[in-house]
């Protein structure tokens, strides 16, 4: 049997407990709290030996739990309010300290071409649903991009109708798909150009008589675009007639102008140097050729070296394969010191052979 007492005494045990999880030993410092943030800064000094004793793991967990109870204390502290049946504290706005951002705060993105014209007229735009239904397959199909309407429209058609006073012998399934491209391109100019428009940029390629009005040098971009068209014709503005009464030729691109040194000089100490540091040049050349020249000698004469003890050998065993032919295995000649026949045993060999092969013609 379960007694009363029992009871209580266990529940007032477990309501201990929980005092002592949620009661903090008091701190020499307080603590700053932030609570927009849900922060709070400990300013009080760590205790070095718990922190290099074997016991630093519980340390910093007890250290951590402390806090984290001080700050959530602190919380049940604000203003309360039930929502959908829970029972929340509601945050300061205020924010004691402003956190730093590593990027600067974007700035508004700037309208297109197309954004202020319709403002200027009035035009709101009318957000379209995206989903349509579809009254062949009886399903909701997108309005555009893949599997919509007009995707699948275009697929299913085999066949288009020639207008009236068009040739009939045109593809008009390359011309209609020529048309998108040239709309998806068009499009991605329009981009481009409201993006270099927006940076104060401009696009390659239209960087002839086009004036950058976002500078500040309209001026001279004026006469420069001038200069330009008074030089874009045939004859490159030899008969173009100036606006200008006092000018009778249009007037030449600026650009750098090539310098030459004076030929009379008092001081011909440069000259000297200058012509020195060529002679040098022209010097060090000449040993850089010469010594390429030397290198590739030395490798000719090597490989030539080479190729005539090669020839040598081959040529030595040719005549040796050839004697031994002619001579047959049994041959009489003499031998020279290293085993190979002397001139003189192989005429001799060969006169003997020649005698034996004349005595059997008259034998026969």
């Amino acid at each position: 049997m379960v007694s009363i007492e029992g009871i209580l005494k266990k529940a007032s045990d477990q309501e201990e407990k929980a005092q002592q999880l949620v009661t903090v030993d008091s701190k020499q410092i307080d603590l700053t709290y932030d609570l927009a943030h849900l922060a709070a800064f400990d300013p009080n000094i760590l205790d070095l030996q718990s922190l290099k004793s074997e016991k630093r793991e519980e340390y910093i967990k007890s250290l951590t739990r402390d806090n984290t109870q001080l700050v959530l204390n602190q919380i049940w502290n604000l203003e309360t309010k039930r929502v959908d049946n829970v029972i929340t504290a509601v945050l300061p706005k205020q924010a004691v300290y402003n956190l730093p951002r590593t990027k600067p705060i974007p700035k508004p993105k700037p309208p297109t071409k197309w954004e202020l014209f319709a403002r200027s007229k009035g035009i709101t735009k009318k957000k379209k649903e995206r989903m349509v239904w579809d009254e062949v397959t009886k399903q909701w199909r997108p309005r555009f991009g893949y599997r919509s309407i007009a995707q699948q429209k275009q697929e299913n058609e085999w066949m288009i109708e020639v207008p009236d006073q068009a040739n009939p012998n045109e593809d008009y399934f390359a011309k209609r798909s020529e048309e998108r491209n040239e709309r998806v391109a068009k499009n991605e100019l329009q981009r481009l150009r409201n993006i270099s428009r927006n940076l104060k940029l401009r696009l390659p390629g239209t960087s002839g008589i086009l004036p950058n009005l976002d500078s500040n040098n309209k001026t001279d971009q004026l006469i420069n675009a001038k200069n330009l068209t008074q030089k874009s014709n045939a004859s490159m503005g030899k008969f173009f007639k100036v606006d200008s009464p006092k000018e009778s030729t249009p007037r030449k691109t600026t650009g750098e102008k090539r310098k030459f040194e004076s030929n009379f000089k008092s001081d011909l100490q440069d000259e000297k140097q200058k012509n020195i540091e060529l002679m040098n040049k022209v010097l060090a050349t000449q040993k850089r050729q010469s010594a390429d020249r030397n290198a590739m000698e030395h490798q000719t004469n090597k490989t030539l070296k080479q190729m005539n003890k090669r020839l040598n050998i081959v040529s030595q065993q040719k005549r040796t394969n050839t004697d031994n032919e002619e001579n047959g295995p049994k041959s009489n000649a003499k031998k020279g010191p290293k085993g190979n026949k002397t001139n003189k045993g192989i005429k001799k060999a060969r006169l003997k052979q020649s005698k034996k092969v004349g005595n059997r013609k008259k034998g026969k």
